[in-house]
Parts: structure tokens; C-alpha cells; sequence
């Protein structure tokens, strides 16, 4: 199979048009940030969409190595999702006053009408919402519960103790050993791990979670772009 190549138009800025070493504008610095989130969502979306489209996707009781690798690599990516959304609005809390900045000002009031009030929706996603976000990337994204070792513990009950023990992946505590690495995964701590989300979200959670990520991907997007002709100028 011939390899495939990634498509798009290139452009370009000098660099001091972007961030200009001799007038340091936190703007711009801001931006910069921004445009990382924007590629670090597109990125997972993208290693989510090439596994969707190389393996076949198990049937939701399926219980087979293939179901367990499949489900755990996406929950992965469900995971580091969380916890960069949890760092976006940690930039946008910790950064208030940049909403106050003229060229912060300009530059948003230079963008199509839907897109700012997909912005301004945004930053007033509801604070239960954030603080749920938060706890899960503390726990069991960015760090792996060193605080008191409960988080995950709750998740693992959680699966195979509570509700959802009735699940057939949850009927035993499923892992793969073999001499590759490609072979070997502790299916029952991924189980924790999402688990522990569910636990933290529950199902309405979840999908006010996967609008807010969806409508991110495209607002920053747009907002990111929208720098760049203004700085073009």
C-alpha cells in the first residue's frame, strides 16, 4: 500500500509579524497558545479518525483482544482530549486580562458574528462542568492519582463493583501478555480510567463534553485564523 501524504495549502508570515522580539505584545503570546490547543485537538481527532479507519469497530459487548485494544486507545485519546480542554481554560482564567486588550479586542471584533458567539459561549461554559473536567485531568490524564491513590480505585469499583459490572467487558478483569509490546495491555486499568470519567461526568456529562470539544476544534480554528490575515496585513 502506497503511503499517503498529508494535503493542504502552505502559507507563510515573517516571523516578526507573528512575535516581534524588539515590541513583546502578551496578545500575541496568547494566540500562540491558542493555535497549540487548535493543533493538539486536531491531532487527536486525527489518530482518532486513522484507527477508525484502519480497524474494524467492535460490537459494544464484544470481549476479544481486538475489542479491548480498539476501545482502550480511543478511550486514551478521550482521556488527553479532557485534559487539554482542562489546560485551554486554565490559559483562559489565568489570562483574563488579555479579553481587556485592544488589539485582543480588534482582532475578535474582525471575525464573522457566529463565530464570536461561539467564542463567547465558550467562556461561559457552566463551573460544575470545568471543575468535573479538572478533577478528571488531575487524576487520570496528566497525572496517574499520586495524591491519595483513590481516584482510580473508585473507576476500577466503579466498572467492576457497581453498575456497570453487568457490562460482559467488565465480568473479569481482561489483560494481554506477549513477547511484542504490541501484544500486551492491562485492559481492566483502562476499564478504570473510564470508568472513573464516567463516574466523574455520567452520560449527559459526556456529550455536553464532546459539543463543547467540537465546538473548540472550530471556533479556535477560526479565531486562530483570523490572526493570521490580520496579521497578514
Amino acid at each position: 500500500m502506497e503511503n499517503k501524504i498529508f494535503k493542504g495549502e502552505l502559507k507563510y508570515l515573517n516571523p516578526n509579524k507573528i512575535l516581534n522580539i524588539n515590541d513583546d505584545q502578551k496578545v500575541d503570546s496568547f494566540f500562540l497558545a491558542l493555535g497549540l490547543i487548535f493543533n493538539d485537538l486536531k491531532g487527536i481527532h486525527i489518530f482518532a479518525q486513522t484507527i477508525q479507519n484502519i480497524y474494524k469497530k467492535p460490537e459494544e459487548v464484544e470481549t476479544t483482544y481486538h475489542a479491548g485494544e480498539y476501545n482502550g486507545l480511543m478511550s486514551q485519546l478521550d482521556r488527553l482530549t479532557i485534559g487539554i480542554i482542562s489546560e485551554f481554560f486554565e490559559l483562559v482564567n489565568k489570562q483574563k486580562e488579555i479579553f481587556n486588550d485592544m488589539n485582543y479586542k480588534s482582532i475578535i471584533n474582525s471575525l464573522h458574528k457566529e463565530t464570536v458567539n461561539d467564542w463567547n459561549i465558550i467562556l461561559k461554559t457552566n463551573d460544575q462542568i470545568l471543575r468535573k473536567i479538572s478533577n478528571i485531568r488531575s487524576n487520570v490524564v496528566h497525572h496517574y492519582d499520586y495524591q491519595n491513590l483513590e481516584r482510580l480505585k473508585e473507576g476500577y469499583n466503579h466498572a467492576f463493583f457497581g453498575q456497570r459490572k453487568k457490562f460482559p467487558q467488565h465480568k473479569n478483569a481482561f489483560y494481554s501478555t506477549g513477547k511484542k509490546i504490541q501484544e500486551i495491555r492491562f485492559f481492566y486499568c483502562d476499564a478504570a480510567a473510564e470508568d472513573y470519567i464516567h463516574k466523574t461526568l455520567s452520560d449527559n456529562g459526556k456529550s455536553d463534553l464532546k459539543k463543547i470539544t467540537n465546538k473548540l476544534l472550530v471556533t479556535i480554528g477560526s479565531i486562530v485564523i483570523g490572526y493570521v490575515k490580520m496579521k497578514d496585513k
